[in-house]
């Protein structure tokens, strides 16, 4: 078969049968593409408003645990303070105490001097003074030992060696609960 083409215009018409393909090709790959874009574009605008819905609960979740993280530090000292208050309401103070002690002695035993240590759990008192008599100081001891109050009382045999005016001292435990 004879070419009558020259081999110029031959160059030519294929240079423009791949210009045409190419056009062609491109304007289905940009037509694929705003068809793609039209389709998922939905489909961004649902991922960012749920994007932006995850986000504002996270936020309020942040914010629930730094107010619960506060309040639960609250609590504690709290609680700190209300165990202190009751471990203070369990405790006569110091002029409480010396009431007591002024009652059970009465007349006949003059209480002079008292050293307090620690007014909590098992503290205790020093007390000093004169009895009257053996039976009264052995009396006041005994009233001592029975009151709620304290839980046990050490009176040195040594203070009854006297008869009449003796000068005492004894060591008063406080009761681990008082009424």
């Amino acid at each position: 078969m004879i070419n009558l083409i020259p081999p110029s215009a031959k160059r030519g018409v294929t240079y423009e049968y791949w210009k045409r393909v190419i056009t062609v090709w491109l304007y289905l790959a940009s037509a694929a593409l705003v068809i793609l874009t039209v389709f998922l574009l939905p489909t961004q605008v649902v991922l960012r408003s749920e994007i932006q819905t995850l986000t504002d609960i996270v936020n309020a979740g942040v914010d629930r645990v730094a107010n619960y993280d506060i309040s639960a530090t609250e609590l504690v000292e709290a609680s700190g303070l209300a165990r202190l208050l009751l471990e203070n309401q369990a405790t006569n103070t110091p002029s409480e105490l010396i009431n007591i002690l002024t009652k059970h002695a009465g007349g006949t035993v003059v209480l002079s001097n008292f050293q307090f240590t620690k007014l909590t759990t098992l503290g205790g008192i020093t007390l000093s003074g004169v009895a009257q008599s053996r039976q009264t100081l052995a009396q006041f001891r005994d009233t001592v030992t029975a009151d709620a109050h304290f839980s046990a009382v050490n009176l040195p045999i040594s203070n009854l060696i006297k008869d009449k005016d003796l000068l005492f001292s004894m060591e008063i435990t406080l009761a681990t609960t008082t009424p």
